[in-house]
């Protein structure tokens, strides 16, 4: 494999503050950020600085998740890793530089209209207050250890809606928008959408999944499951809640080994 099959596509325009940086393709199947990036490539930047990243574009020339391993696992990265644990290595020099990251994703499960959180700072709630998501989920830095937005200092990641859905890309491209707006870096647009009551979750665990599971279709995230309610089945028995929580990404494909993660509802972060 020659050294600049994976290198990750890296687009400057503008220059100075704020820097913003976008990020799309961390998942290789998650078409949603290259079409968002292309997008953003067409804006003319009045002020600061947009950074826009194709983040393994050898899985998505090769429409899979990742090569070797989850590049959102693999941050910091290492120097002379595997194909991901390069990327997030070449990737931590640059986005040290970020006053503002968001990182673009899609799914497979019934989650939609959520940004993802690992800090709260000044920086963030500027962004949390800007966008105006549906929800917002905070999860925790040992959560997730190797994602992307817990080794930047102000990221926050989109998962609005299911890969192929078009109210995924226009949503996520309309906040992106909205942030650059407030920022004063693109001419100001009028952009139509619903105003929220913000709903803030909290991650504090995962919900491992044993082998052989299957999980019920009908679970809906962020529907409160209350203890005993039915999770799934392995081989006919059932496997039942051992407490009541708020699911967060779960679903019949979403992870190999857990069924996704749990959280409390909170006030705010």
């Amino acid at each position: 494999m020659k050294e600049n099959n994976y290198q990750p596509i890296i687009k400057i325009f503008g220059k100075g503050k704020p820097n913003v940086f976008v990020v799309g393709c961390i998942h290789g199947d998650e078409l949603v950020g290259k079409n968002i990036i292309s997008e953003l490539n067409k804006l003319e930047i009045l002020k600061g600085t947009l950074t826009t990243i194709i983040a393994n574009p050898l899985a998505l020339k090769n429409k899979k998740r990742f090569i070797d391993q989850d590049l959102n696992r693999c941050f910091a990265g290492k120097k002379n890793g595997k194909v991901e644990e390069k990327i997030a290595y070449s990737l931590m020099k640059i986005i040290k530089k970020a006053d503002y990251l968001i990182d673009v994703h899609s799914t497979v499960t019934n989650t939609r209209d959520v940004t993802i959180i690992k800090k709260n700072n000044k920086n963030i709630r500027k962004l949390i207050q800007t966008i105006n998501p549906k929800r917002v989920v905070f999860m925790p830095k040992e959560i997730g250890h190797g994602s992307l937005i817990n080794h930047c200092s102000s990221g926050v990641s989109f998962e609005y809606g299911k890969h192929k859905s078009k109210n995924t890309f226009e949503k996520s491209l309309k906040d992106i928008k909205k942030v650059l707006c407030d920022l004063k870096m693109i001419k100001d647009i009028k952009i139509k959408q619903k105003k929220y009551k913000t709903e803030y979750y909290k991650v504090y665990s995962i919900e491992n999944k044993p082998k052989d599971f299957v999980m019920k279709k009908n679970l809906q995230n962020f529907k409160l499951i209350r203890k005993g309610q039915e999770l799934g089945f392995v081989n006919n028995k059932k496997i039942l809640a051992k407490e009541s929580f708020y699911p967060v990404l779960f679903g019949l494909k979403s992870y190999k080994d857990i069924m996704g993660f749990k959280a409390k509802k909170i006030k705010n972060f």
